[in-house]
């Protein structure tokens, strides 16, 4: 129970900044101040992709106690609903880097909000591959 009370105000400490950062923000402006010269754009950018990555893990390990019988991180992310599976060895910056070239490579989209083109950015780089039956 400690345990259930500890991840849950942690969730809701953790999704206040990140929803404040995206909310509103589109994949146009997010694409401006990422790619801002010096290093504000890049700060802000693996930022917002660090927010990104301990809310999708803390989701996954509260979604169902059936993901985390492992001790693996590799194996409880095999399981993620989104079917994006970020290798541990990849740094926040880089995955900023991964947002910046999808929204530069989808011009068509980016007057969306920046949160709901982070999903499908992440995927196309990181899928989770699983085994066919």
């Amino acid at each position: 129970m400690k345990y259930a009370i500890m991840v849950l105000a942690l969730v809701g400490v953790l999704a206040r900044p990140t929803a404040a950062i995206a909310a509103g923000v589109t994949g146009n402006k997010m694409l401006e101040l990422c790619t801002r010269t010096g290093d504000v754009g890049v700060a802000l950018c693996a930022g917002y992709a660090w927010g990104w990555r301990i809310g999708h893990t803390i989701a996954i390990l509260a979604t169902g106690k059936h993901w985390i019988k492992t001790k693996d991180p590799h194996a409880i992310m095999r399981a993620a609903p989104t079917n994006i599976c970020i290798p541990k060895e990849v740094e926040n910056p880089q995955l900023a880097e991964v947002l910046v070239k999808y929204l530069q490579d989808h011009r068509e989209k980016r007057h969306q909000g920046v949160d709901g083109l982070t999903l499908p950015a992440f995927r196309k780089a990181f899928p989770c591959y699983r085994p066919r039956l």
